[in-house]
């Protein structure tokens, strides 16, 4: 069974959904589904599959978007601490939501270009992020940074909190979920946002039992 938007791929190597290596000739449908092909159905295109492979869709679990702009082929062979403190924090620092809007643009592109349809993103004006990515039509997790210092989207933890709340309220779970745990947040925060970054996350039914350890300052590390 065939439709207007089925593709036949010939002599090509299609991976299913349980990892089975297929070769040959397939129709792939527009619901995702596959089938094998006869080499008579009615397609829409008819494309010579020996140099490609087919597989499910990419997905990528730390992203920091926006940085298409600022980071890739950026001060190249500079030792890590030099590179964040010559060339990143100086430039994040002046970091605005047209500037995430369009790096988030240039790498969902590029998602779309290379097969990966999913993305766990952390970086400042994640509201922007997940605008742009629900443009794009590509699914993801949002989060961004909270900090008592201030930061070049808030002037504080409270206020970056309170763009996260929005975020959930607002949020669309077939599309999009918060990202509230270890890995995805670089968070410093006093005593008492640390409730309120709980808070968030019970809201969101995420776990958010990891440990607190206090740096030099006194101030609360989740990690």
């Amino acid at each position: 069974m065939t439709d207007a938007s089925t593709v036949r791929y010939r002599n090509t190597v299609l991976y299913d959904h349980g990892g089975k290596k297929v070769t040959g000739d397939v129709l792939l449908h527009q619901d995702g589904s596959w089938a094998f092909s006869n080499g008579d159905e009615d397609v829409a295109d008819d494309i010579d599959g020996s140099q490609r492979l087919i597989t499910r869709s990419f997905q990528n679990w730390h992203t920091h978007l926006a940085m298409q702009l600022n980071a890739r082929d950026f001060s190249d062979g500079y030792p890590l601490h030099r590179w964040l403190n010559e060339a990143i924090f100086p430039t994040e620092a002046r970091i605005t939501p047209d500037y995430v809007r369009m790096g988030s643009r240039c790498a969902a592109a590029e998602m779309i270009r290379t097969g990966s349809t999913f993305a766990a993103d952390m970086y400042f004006y994640p509201s922007v992020t997940g605008d742009v990515l629900t443009d794009a039509g590509i699914r993801g997790l949002i989060g961004g940074p909270v900090s008592d210092a201030a930061l070049p989207s808030h002037d504080d933890a409270a206020s970056a909190l309170s763009e996260l709340d929005g975020l959930l309220a607002t949020n669309n779970e077939e599309r999009f979920g918060p990202v509230c745990h270890r890995n995805t947040f670089s968070v410093f925060v006093q005593r008492g946002y640390l409730a309120a970054r709980l808070r968030i996350g019970r809201k969101a039914s995420i776990p958010t039992s990891h440990p607190c350890k206090r740096n030099a300052k006194g101030n609360c590390r989740l990690s």
